[in-house]
């Protein structure tokens, strides 16, 4: 996974229409066909996708040929998609052990800023009783999992506390412990060895547990599972969730919680003009009229508009597969576990391309925002050239896909291309701008004047 860590893509490139931040995912692409080699197939599927789609045309004729022909391919396609093409997936509440912690706590530099007591008593960092987890694959019991549901991490922290303290009673049970005067110094190397990796393991084992603890406490409210239950709704059936999202509003319960409901329910239902007035008036009479303009940008973006001509949500659940009914937690063979039976859209577009290209889902693709691109680049020693999805030409290697995405992709997209690795046997490599969800990316919209003025109690005249 790389990000550029640009945030603040959403301000300059999705409200201003400034072309820096896009010029900087072309020229990242560009760099990547230079280490790696050219890349024969791209699609893309956006307006900031077709901007960059552009830009890298340019580049590549402006730069010297002899650098990017060299014959060597290792990344087959590449696929570039613009946010606004999926924005269900960062409006729902993230269900995987590393997106439920976003979610609660906040990732950051691949940590996370915890109680001190959650990892055993580490020395704390701050003032405030703080210390940061470290969330990398260095860590293999968080690399295993980091994709699992929540509700499978339960009985998961069972079995392994289980194994660590028998490899641990074994250890000190060992003949070679017991008999440490008739033990070589290599013997007794090798125990120590040992004794300070299960030692570790338990450290790290004990940290996962507190902090799933930690997550369950804020999980099990009454409030929380309601709101889980309500998303779930909104994007699997077809059943009225506009008392929820109102009672919501009125009891205040948290302006992005209630900001986010009110952005689902509009890509998700047919509401007419006049009902999406209501709900916004009603936000602002709930959590003040700072937040005005902030409801202006998300309506400037096209997420909180009324469908009640047209709306898509229903076809593409169906012709993309997005839900599904039952769902196998503990041995997943779908993407729809990740949201207890949603399957990210942008995961399913990535999941076309990659088995022949968008060409079969021509009329879904067209329902959503922004144009369609697929090209194609004349490369040496890629005779497929042109068809999205193929089998590597290099027979010993698994095929690379690229995904980028423009405008941050969240911790449960990345978890279900993961998965989708596993079911085709492929190997991605995600790019994206920076890493969001549904709060990070409504702060990234509101108005710095407000904030301000918010803060300094100031009267808005």
């Amino acid at each position: 996974v790389l990000s550029l860590e640009t945030p603040k893509i959403w301000r300059e490139t999705f409200l201003r229409n400034e072309i820096s931040g896009l010029w900087n995912v072309a020229h990242s692409i560009m760099k990547l066909q230079l280490f790696f080699g050219p890349i024969p197939n791209i699609c893309g599927k956006g307006e900031h996708a077709k901007t960059v789609i552009r830009l890298l045309q340019r580049m590549k004729a402006e730069a010297d040929p002899e650098m990017l022909d060299s014959g060597v391919i290792e990344i087959d396609d590449c696929v570039i998609l613009d946010r606004t093409v999926d924005m269900v997936t960062p409006m729902l509440t993230q269900m995987t052990y590393e997106g439920i912690i976003d979610e609660i706590i906040g990732i950051k530099s691949n940590a996370a800023e915890v109680d001190a007591g959650i990892t055993g008593g580490a020395k704390k960092t701050s003032r405030t009783g703080k210390t940061f987890v470290k969330l990398t694959s260095a860590d293999h019991y968080y690399e295993e999992i980091r994709n699992f549901h929540y509700r499978n991490l339960g009985q998961w922290i069972n079995t392994k506390v289980l194994e660590v303290r028998k490899r641990y009673n074994e250890v000190k049970k060992s003949s070679v412990v017991q008999s440490a005067h008739n033990t070589t110094i290599g013997q007794m190397k090798d125990v120590v060895k040992k004794l300070k990796t299960t030692t570790a393991e338990h450290n790290y084992l004990q940290t996962h547990s507190n902090l799933a603890h930690f997550l369950h406490e804020k999980i099990k409210k009454l409030t929380f599972e309601k709101k889980i239950d309500q998303e779930m709704t909104m994007v699997g059936s077809s059943e009225s969730v506009e008392d929820y999202v109102e009672a919501a509003i009125s009891k205040c319960q948290s302006f992005e919680e209630c900001v986010r409901l009110l952005v689902l329910m509009c890509q998700t239902r047919a509401l007419y003009p006049k009902r999406v007035t209501f709900f916004m008036n009603e936000v602002v009479q709930s959590f003040g009229y700072e937040f005005l303009f902030l409801l202006r940008n998300l309506q400037q973006l096209g997420l909180l508009t009324d469908n009640s001509r047209r709306c898509p949500w229903p076809t593409l659940k169906k012709r993309l597969n997005l839900w599904e009914e039952s769902v196998n937690f503990k041995k997943p063979t779908n993407i729809n576990y990740i949201f207890a039976g949603y399957a990210p859209l942008s995961a399913r577009l990535v999941q076309h391309a990659s088995n022949g290209g968008w060409v079969k889902i021509k009329d879904v693709l067209d329902m959503l925002p922004g144009p369609t691109l697929e090209t194609a680049q004349d490369v040496k020693g890629a005779p497929t050239a042109g068809m999205m999805g193929r089998s590597s030409p290099d027979a010993k290697r698994k095929p690379v896909t690229l995904v980028v995405y423009i405008g941050g992709v969240t911790y449960a997209e990345i978890s279900a291309i993961r998965k989708l690795g596993e079911m085709q046997n492929r190997d991605y490599i995600i790019a994206t701008t920076h890493f969001t969800n549904g709060n990070k990316l409504l702060q990234s919209l509101r108005e710095p004047t407000m904030e301000k003025a918010k803060v300094s109690g100031g009267a808005l005249r």
